[in-house]
C-alpha cells in the first residue's frame, strides 16, 4: 500500500493469551478489576482480576495467573492458574495448574493437580455415578 492507499479494517482480538477460551465468547474479569457480589452466567468465564462473592456458572471457569476468587463458586469445571479461598462445588473437573493456589473446599467429580500446584483444604470426589462420594480432607503443605 502506498502512502495514501486505503486502510483495512483491524478487529482488536480479545487478549486469550492466559486462558484456555475459545474464541471471543465470554465473560472476562480483566487484570486490575474488583467484581464484588453475586452472579450467574452461562458463558465461559476468564477471571484475571479479582472476584469477591458468589459465582454460578453453567459452563467453564477459568482463574488466570493473576486472578483471585474468594467466596463461593459453583461451576460445571474450573480450571485454575491463579488463587483461590472459597467453597467450590464443580459439576465435572477442577484442574490446578502449576501456579494454583487453592485454599477452601472442593467437591467434584475429576480433581486434576499439577505438579507445584498449591492444595490445603477438604476434597470430596463424587462417583460420576452418584453412587458412593469419598470425602478426603489433607494439607499438602509440610508441617
Amino acid at each position: 500500500m502506498g502512502l495514501f492507499g486505503k486502510k483495512e479494517a483491524v478487529t482488536p482480538q480479545a487478549d486469550t493469551s492466559q486462558s484456555s477460551f475459545s474464541g471471543n465468547n465470554g465473560t472476562i474479569i480483566a487484570e486490575g478489576m474488583t467484581f464484588e457480589g453475586e452472579f450467574f452466567t452461562e458463558e465461559q468465564m476468564d477471571i484475571r482480576g479479582n472476584v469477591k462473592g458468589k459465582i454460578n456458572s453453567t459452563v467453564d471457569t477459568h482463574i488466570a495467573k493473576t486472578g483471585v476468587h474468594e467466596g463461593i463458586m459453583n461451576v460445571k469445571s474450573l480450571h485454575l492458574d491463579g488463587k483461590v479461598n472459597s467453597e467450590v462445588v464443580c459439576a465435572d473437573v477442577a484442574a490446578l495448574g502449576p501456579c494454583a493456589e487453592f485454599r477452601g473446599s472442593l467437591s467434584t467429580k475429576f480433581f486434576e493437580a499439577e505438579h507445584g500446584s498449591d492444595f490445603e483444604g477438604s476434597l470430596t470426589l463424587r462417583s460420576p455415578m452418584n453412587v458412593s462420594p469419598h470425602n478426603n480432607s489433607f494439607n499438602t503443605k509440610p508441617e
